[in-house]
């Protein structure tokens, strides 16, 4: 226990009196005591140390007496002890008055107590008080040792050493000041160095990465030099923690590199038994809900033009000149880290992301992310990475060919009834949607009348206003695509393979550019020069 104020006045066989702060001053800590009558006593004493005097260097003067009192309370000087008997039989009413108002404790000294035996009773407290303090270091390295064992060894340091310095005050503060752990929130942690508050570096070799900073309570503390040791222990540790985390991120992020290859082979259908307990081990066990998304990877700064005019892919510059994209994939893991544990991997132009969490806090976090992507539905277990991929790729599809101001994100779950069947048809039943399209997918004059008509719901004039062609002229070309086919484009049967063939032919990976690896917009080829048109419109419009 540290020396008190009340201590010293418990101790009668010294007779002090306390004559001014009452029943509080008692509490008031004690680091020392000295004796000295020569002008400007402060420079000479340190804090919370006792001032003793026998004021013959007051004598009569009020204005010495105030000055005096003045000096040692804004010095933070625990008390000052009068000497009676040799300058004064009294104590002095100007220097009782001062004393009250500036709240420095104000004790008497009898003659008939030496000076030196309250000195030597102070310091003899002074030094048992650190003797303990210096005996518990050992003991107290080891509590600090222990607490790197806590899951939050930061926290765990920083309230320990509170502990141990006797209710101090303790934060672990950032390079830039800020508190990581602290026992004290909202406390000010900008003051300098001084007896009560001081720093300790955390260093990364010789970096500064932090500081432990701390401050000394009152009654109970342990004194500075005491502190100074256990707080560099500390910082020691807490430096010591920080390059095991920087390490263990590095190898948890090489970790779930290796395993997001895995994925991706797993998403293009490779069997891979071991992979379940490897995802467990990551925290991707699927007790919750799993999902797959697909997310096109970033090329240059301003964007590519998706086929058709589609949605632009934004992202970060191409690698090495090649015209091959460079995915930011520890963006994109940082980015999605909120919405749950997440497996990253780049399969060509594409990024494979396996997410265990909230599918809605997964679109929101790739929304943001400003990319396009498609979603899979829950996933069944691991097994189901292969399907929930092209589920996925399937909804990426349509998310770059939906217009700019589109959803960038699709899940699948939201796809048309249409595009869904597409995604799970046989690639025969794909290859025979293609040659029921071929006899006008030659003519694109013929091809783009099929489509418009088809796409304003049969409407002959909706379709002629959207090609900008006169209503004969569009007539014309829907007859010669009648010939072409072999089939009315009136019978309903006709239609529904058109229209699947169609989307089908929007939703071909090679219709998509990043996934082509061709990297510069698109543009469509003119029409051929080929059969005039009975009748052409210079302005689209609807025919009158």
């Amino acid at each position: 226990m540290r020396l008190t104020l009340g201590d010293l006045l418990d101790h009668r066989p010294f007779g002090l009196e306390l004559c001014t702060g009452g029943e509080a001053a008692r509490a008031t800590l004690v680091l020392g005591c000295h004796s000295i009558d020569l002008p400007d006593p402060v420079r000479w004493l340190q804090p919370d140390w006792v001032m003793l005097t026998t004021g013959v260097q007051l004598c009569e003067d009020e204005t010495a007496q105030r000055r005096l009192v003045g000096e040692l309370a804004d010095g933070g000087m625990a008390a000052l002890g009068l000497g009676l008997g040799i300058a004064h039989e009294t104590t002095p009413p100007a220097l009782v008055e001062e004393a009250e108002r500036c709240g420095l404790p104000l004790l008497t000294v009898p003659l008939e107590t030496p000076f030196r035996e309250i000195v030597s009773f102070v310091a003899g407290a002074t030094v048992s008080a650190d003797l303990g303090a210096l005996r518990r270091l050992a003991s107290m390295q080891r509590v600090l040792l222990d607490a790197l064992h806590e899951p939050d060894p930061e926290r765990a340091i920083v309230e320990r050493v509170g502990t141990l310095l006797g209710g101090a005050e303790a934060a672990y503060l950032d390079a830039g000041g800020r508190p990581l752990a602290t026992t004290a929130p909202g406390a000010d942690w900008s003051a300098g160095d001084d007896d009560r508050h001081f720093a300790a570096p955390v260093l990364r070799g010789a970096v500064p990465v932090g500081s432990l900073a701390v401050l000394l309570g009152g009654a109970g503390a342990v004194s500075r030099h005491v502190a100074r040791p256990i707080v560099r222990t500390a910082a020691e540790l807490l430096a010591l923690v920080a390059v095991a985390r920087e390490a263990g991120g590095r190898e948890r992020g090489a970790r779930r590199r290796r395993l997001g290859l895995r994925v991706v082979r797993a998403a293009q259908g490779a069997p891979d038994p071991g992979l379940a307990a490897e995802l467990a081990g990551e925290g991707l066990d699927f007790t919750r809900p799993c999902h797959v998304a697909v997310v096109a990877a970033p090329v240059d700064g301003a964007g590519t033009e998706a086929a058709g005019g589609g949605r632009a892919v934004p992202g970060a510059a191409a690698a090495d000149g090649g015209g091959a994209v460079a995915p930011d994939l520890d963006g994109l893991a940082a980015a999605l880290a909120e919405a749950g544990e997440v497996v990253i991997a780049a399969d060509g132009a594409r990024v494979v992301v396996l997410a265990q969490g909230d599918a809605g806090a997964l679109a929101a976090a790739l929304r943001a992310r400003g990319a396009p992507a498609g979603l899979s539905e829950a996933l069944a277990g691991p097994e189901t990475i292969a399907a929930g991929a092209a589920q996925a790729r399937l909804a990426l599809a349509v998310a770059l060919g939906a217009p700019p101001d589109g959803d960038a994100v699709v899940a699948h779950a939201a796809l048309d009834p249409a595009v869904a069947l597409l995604g799970a048809a046989s690639p025969e039943a794909r290859a025979r949607l293609r040659a029921a399209l071929a006899p006008v997918a030659a003519q694109p004059r013929l091809r783009a009348a099929v489509g418009a008509y088809l796409a304003a719901g049969l409407d002959l004039g909706r379709a002629a206003h959207a090609l900008g062609l006169h209503r004969n002229s569009l007539r014309y070309r829907l007859d010669r695509a009648e010939l072409a086919l072999g089939r009315s484009l009136r019978d309903t049967s006709t239609v529904a393979t058109l229209h699947l063939a169609l989307l089908a032919e929007r939703l071909e990976p090679a219709s998509d550019p990043i996934a082509a690896g061709d990297h510069a917009p698109r543009r469509r080829a003119p029409d051929p020069i080929g059969e005039p048109d009975p009748i052409r419109l210079d302005r689209p419009g609807p025919d009158a």
